[in-house]
């Protein structure tokens, strides 16, 4: 065989072997909010009738800059944990303004002034623990990538 035969060659099985290794994977990147189970209101965040009772609920925003920020990393999270650490997704840009009430008393309940986001809130026996505050609501990028990087190496924040 000549030398352009065997190139030819040698490219037609690195594509292939490419394009089989690439097949079905998908990763972080390439998921979406709507790959995972969400939450419609804030009255929705203690009440998960499929959870057993511990659960985790992450509140973004499609316009806010740290949420896109932190997106891959809790798709990550929610994906290789979802056994262990159930995530719901909340989107607040959909409910702030139609959910008053139970946004008051959302914030009544876990004891902060005003809703910030990102923001995760764990959930123990679909209940929160406001005199264990600093457990249980994370605000902001680096707090959420702190906990969940924790929870990643055996650090159960829902145990005593």
């Amino acid at each position: 065989m000549t030398m352009k035969k065997w190139l030819c060659l040698g490219l037609l099985a690195l594509g292939s072997f490419s394009l089989w290794g690439c097949g079905t994977t998908t990763t972080s990147e390439e998921l979406g909010y709507e790959d995972f189970d969400d939450i419609d209101t804030f009255a929705q965040i203690w009440t998960r009738p499929e959870s057993s009772g511990d659960y985790l609920v992450y509140l973004y925003s499609t316009d806010c800059e740290s949420c896109e920020d932190l997106k891959a990393a809790m798709f990550a999270f929610a994906t290789d944990y979802a056994e262990e650490f159930p995530v719901y997704f909340l989107d607040i840009t959909d409910v702030g303004s139609t959910d008053t009430d139970a946004q008051t008393n959302f914030l009544d309940v876990t004891g902060i002034d005003q809703l910030v986001y990102p923001a995760l809130v764990l959930v123990k026996n679909k209940s929160f623990d406001s005199t264990a505050q600093s457990r249980f609501y994370f605000a902001g990028a680096t707090r959420i990538r702190s906990i969940l990087y924790d929870m990643k190496n055996g650090i159960n924040p829902f145990e005593d």
